[in-house]
């Protein structure tokens, strides 16, 4: 077998592991979005691609994750645990609409400007 079609089945098989983990969580997907909708009245962006299906948990990345935190407490999520882990801050979130919690990483350094 030639390497680019061992490196094809290996980029085959995790999509199809991501594809699965997004199918187990369509209405919570789905319900976030709801949640998520309003987000830029309040210039809090969170775009597809920031937001991970993890299979018991949603995952949102990208920058401005505090102001994303500080929104998402002020519209009725609960802050469940707080971990800290390298880097990062794993902030554990619930919402009653929710099934699994939405968890978002904040840096402990300062966010570059």
């Amino acid at each position: 077998m030639k390497l680019s079609e061992r490196v094809l089945e290996i980029f085959d098989a995790q999509v199809a592991i991501d594809r699965s983990k997004i199918i187990e969580q369509i209405s919570d997907l789905d319900s976030l979005g709801e949640i998520l909708a309003t987000a830029h009245y309040a210039s809090v962006e969170m775009k597809p691609e920031q937001i991970h299906a993890q299979g018991d948990r949603i995952l949102l990345t990208g920058p401005r994750s505090e102001a994303k935190l500080e929104w998402m407490l002020q519209i009725g999520f609960t802050l469940r645990a707080a971990d800290r882990s390298g880097l990062y801050t794993h902030n554990r979130l619930t919402h009653p609409r929710l099934h699994c919690e939405v968890v978002i990483l904040t840096l402990l350094v300062e966010e570059p400007k």
